[in-house]
């Protein structure tokens, strides 16, 4: 949850060092929640279901990807960022993994079994989107709105962690 705050210009040394972790953790962390998706939805999804999964996990390794490559070298960082910001600037993995959980989500609920799942699933991806269009710089800036719908997106991974423990869906 403190991932997307603890980075700025100001911020002290193991601060930077705690967010460059977090932000390679956050995403693979976000796999590993999926990992549990999979296998709690497999033989049950459609074609789009199987696209949203695989868009889904592409995202998160893209993620665990930078954050690792901003951990190891600042050079490499900066030389990543520009590429991505050449050639994918529409595109990131944070859009990836939100695009796949919409898909996953929508096919998930329309099933009896897992319609509990889909609509989490949706609800994450929701509150994902209106995060990165609210954020600074973004189409619809709103620090306040940015904040509030960043902490429901982390507190979703959160809340599907337990579903996954301890539920069918």
């Amino acid at each position: 949850m403190a991932w997307g705050y603890l980075h700025g210009p100001d911020m002290q040394e193991l601060t930077e060092s705690t967010a460059e972790f977090l932000s390679f953790a956050a995403p693979m962390s976000f796999g590993a929640a999926l990992l549990g998706v999979y296998a709690l939805v497999e033989g049950e999804q459609e074609l789009l279901g199987e696209i949203g999964l695989i868009l889904s996990f592409i995202g998160t390794m893209w993620g665990s990807l930078l954050g690792l490559v901003s951990i190891t070298s600042e050079r490499a960082d900066a030389m990543v960022s520009h590429w991505q910001w050449e050639h994918l600037s529409l595109f990131g993995w944070d859009n990836t993994l939100f695009s796949g959980l919409t898909l996953v989500g929508i096919v998930a609920s329309r099933k009896q079994r897992l319609r509990g799942l889909g609509v989490l699933l949706v609800s994450i991806a929701a509150s994902g989107w209106v995060y990165y269009f609210t954020d600074s710089g973004a189409v619809l800036e709103a620090r306040p709105v940015h904040v509030g719908f960043g902490l429901l997106f982390a507190a979703s991974w959160v809340v599907l962690g337990i579903a996954l423990r301890f539920g069918e869906e």
